[in-house]
């Protein structure tokens, strides 16, 4: 299944390191974790994960290993670690062919002194984790960070589309609410254990819910001698989830005005522009699932 292009891949990796975690002993742990995991309705995954290390031991702490299941490695979009005052953390991959997890090593950009305290954000962004099973949607990941040092409790939320409607879910530890006008999963583990990947499938129903995969995006500006700026932007998407009536997208700012044409030539008709967002449809009025569509946009910019 394609990826989207539209993220940017900001994961920071040095050469990678060989590490066994077997056996690996360390007096600090963390005090407080929390994961929350935002799917939104194209089908993109963010999650976060918030840690405060406690260094309980006698020697400076200098790093934490931060994991996710390997077999979604391709699926990674963006990952980014940041520490207690907003600074991007320096990650190196961990190499170990035989585990099943992909090991990100997070360094401090300072030690952390014995009795000291240590915030840090893991925020990743992954594509593909949500697949059309009839007329539902399954999502699979880990419910919990997987760490190398022991969180004393965790919780973790999970946030859906708006109007999307939780279905299954084996682990009974995770209950519905709604947070903020959007359904969610909430749960806690405690204490969660080092090393531990623990992974929750569930299914829900949404008819906002869109898969929709872009495979690529071109952009043309031209500038005549007047000075006049035009842009020319070409999409190409795939639908993998149902069937698409429409693609909504962000409008450019100051763009003014809009035209729209696919290879046939044009399909203005099939434009709305609402604000800071522009509504498209396919020429012959929905998109079928597992096919492609390729539109292009045109419009003037300010001098």
């Amino acid at each position: 299944m394609p990826r989207p292009i539209a993220l940017t891949l900001i994961l920071v990796l040095a050469t990678s390191i060989v590490i066994d975690h077997t056996g690996a002993a360390t007096e600090a742990y963390i005090t407080k974790a929390g994961r929350t995991i935002a799917v939104n309705e194209f089908g993109v995954t963010t999650i976060t994960d918030d840690l405060v290390v406690y260094n309980n031991g006698t020697t400076p702490l200098e790093t934490l290993d931060w994991g996710f299941p390997k077999s979604y490695s391709s699926r990674l979009e963006v990952l980014e670690a940041t520490g207690s005052a907003a600074e991007i953390l320096k990650t190196e991959r961990i190499a170990n062919e035989t585990s099943p997890t992909q090991w990100l090593r997070c360094r401090f950009t300072k030690p952390v002194s014995p009795g000291g305290t240590y915030e840090i954000k893991v925020r990743s962004i992954f594509s593909n984790l949500l697949s059309l099973e009839g007329g539902d949607y399954l999502f699979t990941f880990s419910a919990y960070p997987t760490v190398s040092l022991r969180a004393e409790v965790c919780n973790s939320t999970m946030i859906l589309p708006k109007g999307a409607t939780p279905k299954e879910w084996a682990n009974k530890s995770f209950t519905a609410t709604e947070i903020e006008g959007r359904p969610a999963l909430v749960g806690v583990e405690k204490p969660l254990e080092p090393f531990s990947s623990k992974e929750i499938s569930f299914k829900y129903s949404s008819d906002a819910q869109e898969l929709v995969f872009f495979r690529s995006i071109r952009r043309e500006i031209t500038i005549t001698p007047n000075g006049e700026v035009t842009s020319k932007d070409t999409y190409k998407i795939t639908n993998s989830g149902g069937e698409l009536n429409s693609l909504t997208i962000p409008r450019p700012k100051n763009s003014s005005p809009m035209l729209l044409y696919d290879s046939a030539g044009s399909i203005q008709e099939r434009l709305q522009v609402q604000g800071d967002s522009m509504t498209v449809q396919p020429r012959f009025g929905k998109l079928a699932r597992d096919t492609s569509f390729t539109f292009t946009l045109e419009y003037g910019l300010p001098q």
